[in-house]
């Protein structure tokens, strides 16, 4: 919850002004690989720039930009294999996997349902977004209290 906390707080403030929001969960993503396999999750922090794709029961049927998961050991092998595949084959173009027990974020991109790149951020170093420029969070400041 610490590193929700954190990340939102730089998320909100980033993003204030900006046609983009950041959501944390409870709040369902359904997610669509082809007509018949269909997923509903709750990444832990997500960003929507397709905001019209709310509907007025304040259900989404979008796509969300970016997706932040905290993995614990009770969803680590779920992030870090199902919803990586996920992800990768619906759309979304940036997931941050954040580990607590390492201290580290690890940054996927993803260009026509493949992964296009990989990047490991620790203790000392500062994650940047690849689809927002500007947007940052120190690895650090993500695990203080």
């Amino acid at each position: 919850q610490i590193a929700v906390k954190q990340i939102f707080f730089t998320f909100g403030t980033w993003f204030k002004g900006k046609k983009c929001i950041p959501l944390t969960s409870p709040f369902d993503v359904t997610l669509s690989r082809y007509k018949d396999n269909i997923n509903v999750v709750q990444p832990d922090i997500m960003v929507l720039c397709d905001t019209k794709k709310i509907d007025e029961k304040g259900k989404y049927h979008g796509v969300p930009t970016l997706v932040v998961e905290i993995l614990s050991d009770s969803t680590r092998k779920k992030d870090m294999q199902k919803k990586l595949d996920l992800y990768t084959d619906t759309g979304i173009r940036e997931y941050w996997m954040v580990d607590p027990k390492k201290e580290e974020v690890y940054l996927y991109t993803f260009e026509s349902k493949e992964i296009k790149d990989i990047k490991v951020f620790e203790r000392n170093m500062t994650v940047k977004s690849i689809c927002f420029e500007g947007l940052e969070i120190e690895v650090a400041e993500i695990f203080s209290v």
